[in-house]
């Protein structure tokens, strides 16, 4: 009797992290998921030019910061007056190529590396190609996946 209690509570711990292991997985394919959309949002409302859906993927809270290419730490508002002005000035922008990767911290985060390649034309200007890496947070918030740290450094 002594042995098949042992055998049974092996095999339920086995089954245990059997399951564990999966719930890992599926948590983590639904955060890279998810952070994927994200991206893909911010490209796609970007090219539209469309600031509300543009600024709805982002945190609108105390806890966001946009840290721009002088290093200094950004807020919500000062995103929106920026690409307010930037899609003011904006002739074209083509998305030449798009890399990211997700690495989920836990269900409701993920941080994430994107990097890519544009060719951009600005009012009045010449086109111009320029090259980008980005690192991101990314926080489930009240349902929603929103941006709550961005910072991207072009080259």
């Amino acid at each position: 009797m002594k042995k098949i209690l042992i055998m049974l509570s092996a095999i339920l711990m086995t089954l245990s992290c059997t399951v564990n292991n999966n719930t890992d997985a599926t948590y983590e394919k639904e955060v890279e998921k998810e952070a994927t959309t994200v991206v893909d949002n911010l490209v796609e409302y970007t090219m539209q030019k469309d600031i509300d859906q543009l600024m709805s993927l982002f945190s609108d809270s105390k806890e966001f910061q946009i840290i721009d290419n002088e290093g200094i730490p950004r807020n919500y508002e000062d995103l929106r007056e920026f690409y307010t002005n930037f899609f003011e000035i904006l002739e074209d922008l083509k998305l030449l190529e798009s890399n990211i990767k997700v690495l989920p911290i836990d269900a409701d985060n993920a941080y994430c590396i994107w990097q890519g390649k544009e060719e951009i034309k600005i009012k009045n200007t010449d086109s111009k190609f320029s090259s980008w890496i980005a690192t991101i947070i990314i926080k489930k918030i009240n349902g929603s996946w929103k941006i709550t740290l961005f910072h991207a450094t072009h080259y």
